[in-house]
C-alpha cells in the first residue's frame, strides 16, 4: 500500500473511533436493559396473579397449595429483586416518577413479607405434625384394639376421621373437630397410663394441627385482602412512560449522529481529494528536499574533512610549539598537556594530569605564589573579567632540574565552562643573554655616569658665565648640550633603577599611607610639567578616607610617570583626570586618564617592556626614554599591586594602578 493509501485508511479508522467514542460517550437506550425490565414487571405482575389463585384455592382446601404458596413468593421475590432500582438510561425526572412507583410497591410488600415469613414457619410446622400424626394414630389404635376397649376405640377413630375431613370453610366441621379432640382428652382418664400418655401426645398433635390450620387460614385471609397486582401495574405503566419520554429524547441525538457521520463521509471525501494534491506535492517535494540532502551532505562531507585537517593542522601547531601548553580546571588541576615537540617539561600527560600544576611543575619556592596567582585569577573571573597574565618563574622538569621559565596564564571558555590555559616556555637562554647584557649596561652605565656629571657641571659653568660671556651662537649650542646630558643621566638613572628592582636591592618600605594626600602631594610637584605643557591636573574622587599599603616614595615615583605621560599626549588647554576608589574587597584603583590621540593597537601589547615606545616621532618631539612603564610595572609587582591601561584612538587613555588596602595586604 502507499502512503496515500495508508492515511486514507488510517483518517478512516481515525473517523470510525471518533464516532463510536461520541455513541459511547452520548446518551441512549440500552436495549438489552429495556429488555430485562419490561420482562421482568411483565413476570411480576404474571407471578402475582398466580399466587393470588393459589391463595384462593387454599381458603378452599387448606391442605392443597401450602408449598405452592411458598414457591410462589419466592419467585416474586427473585424477579422483582433485578428490577428494584430504576434503570441506568432513565434521567431525573423520569427516574423519580419509576422511584415513587417502587416505593409505593415497596410500602404493601413490607407488611406481605412479614406476613410469608409467617406463612412459612406455621406451614413447615404444620407438615411437620402431619407427618407424625397418621403413623401416631395408627400405632394408638392398634394398641387401643388389643386393649379391645370397643368404647375407647371408636372414639379415637372418630377423632382422627373429623381431623382428617375438616375444611377452613365448613365452621361446623371445625368444631367437631374440636369437640372430639376434647373427648379424646377425657378418655385418657380412663385408659392405664401407658394408653394415656400415648393419648395426651395424640391429643396434643391434634391440638398443633388444629392451631396451625386455624393460623395458616388467617394468614391466608390476610395475604388474600393484600394483592398488589395494582402496585405492578402503576409500576409497569410508570416504566413504560419513562421508556417512551427517553426515546422522545434519543430522536433528535440520533439525527444529530447521522448527521455527523455524513458530514464525516464528505469530510473524508475532501481530505481524500486534498490528500491526492497534498502527496503530488509532498512527491515533488521530496525530489528537491532529496536532492537539496544530496548537496549537503556533499558540503558536510567536505566540512568534515576541512574540519578533520583543520584539527591535524592545530595539534600539528600545538606538538611543532616550542613551548609547553596545559590546560587546567578553574580550581588549577591539570587536565591536558601538548609538550611533544620541545619536551620542555619532559613530562608526559599520564604522568602528571589531575596533579595540581602549583605542585606538579613549579619549584618549592614558587608553589604558593602560583596558587595565589591562580586564586586572584579565579576572582577576577568571577567579577566577569577573562584575564591574561604571564609572569617569570622557576620550573622543574621530569627527573630533576630547574628552569627558568616565562609562564602565561588565560581564562578561557567554552560552552559555557570556564578554564585556564596555561604556556610555559624554556627562557633560560634569553635569561643568560639578558644577564649579559644587562652586565654590558650597567658597565656601560656606571663608566657613563662619571665622565658624564663632570660633563653636565663643565658645561653648567660656562653657561653660568665662569668663563666670561658667551654670544648667542655659543650659549644655544651649550644650551642644547645641557639638555641631552640631563636627558642621558636621567636615562642612565633609570636604568639603574629597573636592575635594582630585577635584581631586588631597590629597597622598599611599604606602610600605611593616606592615599589622598599622596596624590594630592603628587599633583602639586607635577603641576609645573603641566604647566610647560599647558595641561591642568584634577582630583575627582569623593572618599576621603583611602589607606592604602605601600611605598609612598615608590608610589609618587609611579605616579609622576603617568602624570609626565599624559600630559605629554595632551591636547594644550585640556585637563588630566585623577580618581580613586575602591576596586574589589582588597584593592583601590587609581585612574589617570587622558584625552589624546589613544595608543595605537599594534603597540598596546608591549606598552610595558623595555624603551617600548607608543610613536617614535611623538616621543622625540615630546622626550622620554622609554623605560617610565616598565619602571612602574616593576614597583607595582613589587607592591602587590597590578598596572594596566584602556585606551581608544582619538578619545584619549586611562592608565590605571591597583593598590592593597591597608591591613588586607599580601602576607
Amino acid at each position: 500500500m502507499t502512503s496515500g493509501t495508508w492515511l486514507r485508511v488510517a483518517s478512516g479508522g481515525v473517523l470510525l473511533a471518533l464516532l463510536l467514542l461520541l455513541y459511547a460517550g452520548a446518551y441512549h437506550i440500552d436495549a438489552l436493559e429495556h429488555g430485562r425490565y419490561s420482562s421482568g414487571i411483565r413476570q411480576l405482575l404474571t407471578h402475582e396473579s398466580i399466587l393470588n389463585q393459589h391463595l384462593m384455592e387454599s381458603s378452599i382446601d387448606l391442605r392443597k397449595n401450602y408449598d405452592g404458596i411458598v414457591v410462589d413468593i419466592r419467585d416474586i421475590d427473585r424477579i422483582y429483586a433485578p428490577i428494584s432500582v430504576p434503570p441506568t438510561f432513565f434521567r431525573d425526572d423520569t427516574r423519580r416518577v419509576y422511584t415513587r412507583a417502587l416505593e409505593d410497591y415497596d410500602r404493601l410488600r413490607a407488611p406481605k413479607i412479614a406476613l410469608t415469613e409467617r406463612f412459612k414457619t406455621v406451614n413447615a410446622r404444620l407438615k411437620n405434625s402431619e407427618r407424625y400424626f397418621p403413623a401416631f394414630s395408627q400405632q394408638l389404635l392398634h394398641t387401643i384394639r388389643l386393649m379391645d376397649a370397643d368404647l375407647h376405640l371408636a372414639a379415637v377413630e372418630s377423632v382422627i376421621t373429623i381431623l382428617a375431613s375438616a375444611t377452613r370453610d365448613d365452621s361446623g366441621s371445625w368444631l367437631d373437630a374440636r369437640n372430639a379432640v376434647t373427648r379424646l382428652a377425657d378418655i385418657t382418664t380412663k385408659v392405664d397410663a401407658d394408653t394415656a400418655s400415648d393419648l395426651t401426645t395424640l391429643v396434643q398433635h391434634a391440638q398443633m394441627i388444629l392451631d396451625s390450620r386455624s393460623e395458616l387460614s388467617e394468614i391466608l385471609d390476610q395475604l388474600t385482602t393484600v394483592s398488589a397486582q395494582s402496585r405492578i401495574r402503576h409500576l409497569r405503566d410508570a416504566y413504560w412512560n419513562g421508556y417512551d419520554q427517553e426515546q422522545a429524547r434519543t430522536k433528535p441525538y440520533f439525527i444529530a449522529l447521522l448527521t455527523v457521520v455524513l458530514l464525516a463521509f464528505g469530510g473524508i471525501a475532501y481530505i481524500d481529494g486534498r490528500l491526492r494534491y497534498t502527496m503530488s506535492r509532498l512527491a515533488c517535494a521530496n525530489e528537491a528536499l532529496e536532492k537539496t540532502v544530496a548537496e549537503r551532505t556533499s558540503e558536510l562531507q567536505y566540512q568534515n574533512r576541512d574540519l578533520e585537517l583543520s584539527r591535524a593542522r592545530a595539534r600539528a601547531v600545538l606538538d611543532s610549539s616550542p613551548d609547553a601548553i596545559i590546560s587546567l580546571n578553574m580550581e588549577g588541576r591539570i587536565l591536558a598537556l601538548s609538550d611533544r615537540k620541545s619536551q620542555v617539561l619532559g613530562f608526559s600527560e599520564p604522568e602528571i594530569k589531575n596533579r595540581m600544576i602549583a605542585e606538579a611543575i613549579f619549584s618549592e619556592t614558587h608553589v604558593a605564589d602560583v596558587s595565589m596567582w591562580i586564586h586572584s585569577m579565579q576572582l577576577r573571573h568571577q567579577a566577569g573579567e577573562l584575564p591574561s597574565e604571564y609572569r617569570e618563574l622557576s620550573c622543574v622538569k621530569n627527573g630533576g632540574g630547574v628552569f627558568d621559565a616565562e609562564v602565561s596564564i588565560t581564562v578561557g571558555e567554552s560552552q559555557g565552562e570556564a578554564f585556564f590555559v596555561c604556556r610555559i616556555r624554556d627562557i633560560t637562554e634569553r635569561k643568560r643573554i639578558e644577564r649579559l647584557k644587562d652586565e654590558f649596561v650597567s658597565v656601560v652605565s656606571h663608566e657613563l655616569r662619571t665622565p658624564l656629571t663632570s660633563i653636565r657641571g663643565a658645561i653648567g659653568l660656562v653657561l653660568g658665565g665662569a668663563k666670561g660671556e658667551l654670544n648667542e651662537d655659543i650659549a644655544s649650542i651649550l644650551s642644547i648640550a645641557s639638555r641631552n646630558t640631563e636627558r642621558l643621566s636621567l636615562l642612565i638613572n633609570d636604568i639603574l633603577d629597573l636592575q635594582k628592582i630585577e635584581a631586588g636591592k631597590l629597597d622598599f618600605s611599604p606602610r600605611s599611607v593616606d592615599l589622598i594626600d599622596l596624590l594630592e602631594s603628587s599633583l602639586n610637584e607635577n603641576t609645573a610639567y603641566a604647566q610647560q605643557h599647558e595641561i591642568s591636573f584634577r582630583l575627582i574622587t569623593n572618599t576621603d578616607d583611602l589607606h592604602i599599603w605601600a611605598d609612598p616614595d615608590r608610589l609618587r615615583q609611579v605616579m609622576a610617570n603617568l602624570l609626565s605621560n599624559a600630559a605629554k599626549f595632551s591636547i594644550a588647554g585640556d585637563e588630566v583626570l585623577v580618581d580613586a576608589a575602591p576596586h574589589g574587597q582588597n584593592m583601590i584603583r587609581v585612574t589617570v586618564s587622558d584625552h589624546g590621540e589613544g595608543i595605537p593597537e599594534e603597540f598596546r601589547a608591549s606598552i610595558f617592556d623595555r624603551f617600548t615606545q607608543a610613536n617614535g616621532s611623538a616621543i622625540r618631539k615630546q622626550g622620554g626614554t622609554g623605560l617610565g612603564l616598565a619602571i612602574c610595572k616593576s614597583i607595582m609587582a613589587q607592591l602587590d599591586g597590578r598596572i594596566d591601561f584602556e585606551s581608544e584612538i582619538g578619545k584619549g587613555t586611562s592608565f590605571y594602578i591597583d593598590i592593597p588596602i591597608a591591613g588586607n595586604q599580601a602576607t
